[in-house]
């Protein structure tokens, strides 16, 4: 049975991570802060201080383990009881621009050592440590440090809420299950409870409220900001349109049902239309943007490839007309 919870403060989860491995990769590993240093969090003395954190995806196939982020900059998994594991918090907050969390914002750079594994981002045992540097966008929140996920997208219009992590281990984490008798995230209340209370009351007014489902294994943190369910099934149709799980005409007619639906209420009136014509057209402009971004993403990859493939062979034909044949016996 499908099982949905909302939070304003969770776990990164493992979607989460290799974008940030992507984008960030030096900052993918985490050091660990004194509060998690003095209340028992692993710490690497290879691995400049850094230390193991949670994810709220569970391991496929198991019911004990759940992945989790290693001090070597790549994931794998730890049982659910872990007791060492420090804790890193995920959040979102409404994009403005003018907020002081905005305006606080400062491109750093880090430098660290990670394992550089021919599987990354997954843990193969099969590679060797290297160092590596990154620059993020980090900003101030409550207090703490964080890395903006999602800058470029809150920027051009794409996302309205900024995807944070906190950039250190807060503190240590408590286990899934002290037991490691399950790696169900929607029954780890301890350490949901946790993350929330990482920040001030004050700041939990400021935290964007998501929901999760078991569906995808809690993948998936989509805001809530008490919309309408009409307006939910818009914006799934939109997004089920960009992964290409639809057609353009399944996104027709889910919209006309929606909208059938609506008008056939006996208390719908000429505002309701309005409201969901508004919804809409603020949906396909995303959408469209969307499709305009990961269109100069594709075709940077194809020029990228185009240029190696054409330096390949350059290079080899450079070889051949540069070949000597018979000097040494002249």
């Amino acid at each position: 049975m499908e099982k949905n919870i909302e939070l304003k403060a969770y776990l990164p989860s493992v979607g989460e991570y290799d974008e940030c491995f992507k984008k960030y990769r030096a900052f993918v590993s985490a050091q660990v802060s004194k509060k998690a240093e003095s209340n028992g969090t692993f710490e690497s003395d290879n691995y400049s201080g850094n230390g193991y954190y949670f994810m709220r995806s569970a391991l496929a196939g198991s019911s004990g383990k759940v992945l989790c982020g290693f001090d070597c900059g790549v994931r794998g998994w730890f049982y659910s009881c872990n007791a060492s594991t420090g804790l890193r918090v995920a959040f979102q907050l409404i994009y403005n621009p003018k907020s002081a969390t905005c305006q606080s914002c400062q491109i750093e750079k880090r430098t660290t050592t990670v394992y550089d594994d021919k599987d990354a981002p997954l843990y193969s045992g099969d590679g060797k440590d290297k160092k590596i540097t990154s620059e993020a966008p980090i900003v101030e929140f409550d207090g703490k440090k964080c890395i903006w996920l999602n800058k470029e997208e809150c920027e051009s219009g794409v996302d309205k809420t900024m995807k944070l992590w906190t950039l250190e281990l807060v503190d240590y984490a408590v286990p899934f299950n002290k037991k490691g008798e399950n790696n169900d995230f929607a029954k780890a209340s301890e350490i949901q409870e946790q993350c929330l209370n990482v920040f001030s009351k004050e700041a939990q007014k400021e935290l964007v409220m998501v929901r999760m489902s078991s569906e995808d294994n809690y993948e998936s943190a989509t805001p809530v900001n008490d919309e309408s369910d009409d307006e939910a099934k818009v914006k799934k149709l939109f997004e089920e349109i960009y992964e290409g799980n639809i057609t353009e005409e399944d996104l027709r007619q889910g919209l006309l049902d929606i909208i059938n639906e609506i008008k056939n209420s006996d208390s719908s009136t000429e505002e309701d239309a309005v409201k969901l014509g508004e919804i809409i057209s603020s949906e396909m402009k995303t959408l469209e943007e969307k499709l305009k971004q990961r269109k100069i993403i594709e075709q940077e990859a194809k020029r990228k490839a185009a240029a190696a493939k054409n330096d390949a062979f350059d290079k080899l034909a450079s070889t051949i007309t540069n070949l000597k044949i018979g000097e040494e016996n002249e």
